[in-house]
């Protein structure tokens, strides 16, 4: 007999135990499919985050084109797409001897560029990530494009409405 008189299947195990056992699986299974799928539905913002890079030389500004795609150096997620970008004069602050006091000076053939990245974000109330990847103000990228690679930082974050 498949259950017998004390209520065990094969002898072996009881009914409720195993009705227990399937209410545990089933919440399970949808709990999961209802986290999956609240991740899946959430509207992407688009957003535009500045990275800097410093001293770095002419060919390094040449190698960068509007529209490449940018990823994460070490895991090499895609986070998003070169919009723009903007090269200034890499300057040091010097001690000027002869007048005792302290002077920023322009660093022949050197440069800093802002690089301006827009991509596809999901926003939560307290990350902002682009293909599960975290950016926010003050963290260090190493950001790699066709044609160059660098360790940098965010410096600057804008927020667009949702798609």
């Amino acid at each position: 007999m498949i259950i017998d008189k004390k209520g065990k299947l094969f002898g072996k195990v009881s009914i409720i135990d195993l009705l227990i056992i399937l209410v545990i699986i089933v919440i399970g299974i949808l709990a999961s499919k209802v986290l999956m799928s609240s991740n899946d539905s959430k509207a992407l913002d688009t957003i535009y985050y500045t990275v800097e890079f410093k001293e770095v030389n002419q060919d390094f500004i040449d190698e960068i084109k509007k529209d490449t795609p940018v990823f994460d150096a070490i895991k090499y997620k895609a986070i998003g797409r070169v919009d723009n970008y903007e090269v200034k004069p890499f300057t040091r602050i010097l001690k000027d001897h002869e007048e005792g006091a302290f002077r920023e000076v322009e660093v022949e053939d050197k440069y800093n560029v802002y690089l301006k990245v827009k991509a596809d974000a999901v926003l939560t109330e307290s990350t902002i990530s682009v293909n599960n990847y975290e950016i926010r103000i003050g963290k260090k990228v190493p950001i790699k494009g066709k044609g160059f690679i660098g360790e940098t930082y965010v410096t600057g974050l804008e927020i667009m409405e949702a798609k």
